[in-house]
């Protein structure tokens, strides 16, 4: 089994089907692969309403300054896939099956199964 949270969003985005690769190649068959990842949805509306209904849930624990600077921090250091660019890498590394578990706004919780 392997583990990932939050890391392939942070790598540069080239690299991520061949870090998927490794990983299903180093599995054994039904080995699997549980991972996380913020995700961009593909319809720019709807991006929009995710956004800003997230931005109203961290305002119950966080000030405006607090989310807008982490929002500068992290906006040119993660470059987010769809959930649909994700199953592509998945399924072209060979993983048979591809289950979603979690789901909180725009963060995706995964399993793979070699």
């Amino acid at each position: 089994m392997v583990t990932s949270i939050f890391t392939l969003q942070f790598m540069p985005k080239k690299d991520r089907s061949q870090v998927i690769q490794s990983i299903y190649d180093s599995l054994n068959v039904g080995g699997g692969f549980i991972f996380s990842e913020k995700t961009v949805s593909e319809n720019a509306s709807v991006q929009e309403m995710i956004t800003f209904n997230y931005y109203d849930f961290k305002r119950k624990s966080f000030d405006a300054d607090d989310i807008l600077t982490k929002e500068k921090t992290l906006r040119n250091m993660m470059k987010p896939n769809t959930v649909r660019e994700i199953e592509d890498m998945i399924y072209s590394a060979g993983f048979d099956t591809l289950q979603q578990f979690w789901r909180n706004h725009n963060f995706v919780g995964f399993i793979a199964i070699k």
